[in-house]
């Protein structure tokens, strides 16, 4: 939320990205719980049908990347936008070794659908993010971590995919048994001699 309040460019995707965080856990937790027979903790995915999300949560070095990189990109993000003379402006790995160094690097973002609001917001959600040159260690760093972060993230919406179908099915099945818990108890009355009742 720093990084929000920090770059008001990205304070949408900071939020909509820890909204996606609570919630995918929340209902995967919740979905975990409400199983016949119960899982012995939520972070058993063996039935997950999303590849990512069981190595996700079976290779816990992978897990840990993941989650490393999603703090590491967050305090890079707020280290290069510290003052130019703090912490983000030390000069990293230099241009001779590593060749994106003096590029400056701009990334065109996916519009949101109108029916998100963000365009009524005064055009809130950024269409590109500039990163400039790449020439100090925070800037590198962003870019070190951006793939466990993506997967961090893509792990996060498959759980809550993956859970909300769990979801609907229990309460699809739940539907199924109290609708054929009631039809045999009109049918016993019937049989003991009572009518039905239409």
């Amino acid at each position: 939320m720093v990084v929000a309040a920090e770059v008001p460019t990205l304070f949408y995707p900071c939020v909509g990205l820890v909204m996606l965080d609570i919630a995918s856990h929340w209902v995967h937790v919740h979905a975990s719980s409400l199983r016949p027979g119960g899982k012995k903790s939520h972070k058993d995915v063996a039935d997950s049908r999303y590849f990512l999300l069981r190595l996700y949560y079976s290779n816990r070095a992978f897990m840990g990347v993941c989650c490393v990189s999603c703090e590491v990109l967050y305090l890079a993000i707020h280290a290069a936008t510290a003052a130019p003379g703090g912490v983000g402006g030390v000069l990293g790995i230099p241009k001779s070794i590593l060749p994106i160094v003096g590029k400056s690097v701009s990334i065109n973002l996916p519009s949101m659908p109108s029916w998100m609001g963000m365009g009524s917001v005064g055009g809130a959600w950024p269409r590109t993010l500039s990163l400039g040159a790449f020439d100090t260690v925070a800037k590198q760093l962003c870019v070190a971590a951006l793939p466990g972060f993506a997967m961090k993230q893509f792990a996060n919406w498959c759980q809550l995919m993956g859970s909300s179908r769990a979801l609907a099915a229990y309460e699809f099945e739940r539907e199924e048994e109290e609708k054929a818990g009631g039809a045999e108890g009109e049918d016993e009355a019937v049989a003991a001699g009572g009518k039905k009742r239409r």
